[in-house]
């Protein structure tokens, strides 16, 4: 059990490690995902603009519509690894038994 948990040197609480692997990879799509949706973000700008005008109309609303999904997915990879740090911590600081967070559903 001991080597499913590691000490955070900051906190000094517990961290368990499938769930640590799980916020890297959360954070990692959540920064992926905020790029894009800047980039998109910036071609949406410069079509505004008149004097560039990048996109033609049909590409214009396509590109409006990525840039609304990303913002959609960035935010909710921010928030499921913002819950499952808060829920990790709150279990260790009052002694709650520490949930077993499964991808495919079996525990």
């Amino acid at each position: 059990m001991s080597e499913q948990f590691r000490t955070c040197p900051d906190t000094g609480l517990l961290i368990h490690r499938p769930a640590e692997s799980l916020m890297k990879a959360n954070a990692v799509a959540a920064v992926v995902f905020l790029l894009i949706g800047g980039i998109y973000g910036l071609m949406v700008g410069l079509t505004r603009w008149p004097a560039v005008h990048l996109l033609p109309a049909d590409w214009f609303y396509l590109t409006l519509t990525s840039v609304i999904t990303t913002a959609i997915v960035s935010a909710a990879t921010v928030s499921l690894r913002r819950k499952l740090i808060i829920s990790r911590c709150l279990c260790q600081k009052y002694r709650f038994p520490v949930p077993e967070f499964s991808i495919r559903g079996d525990r």
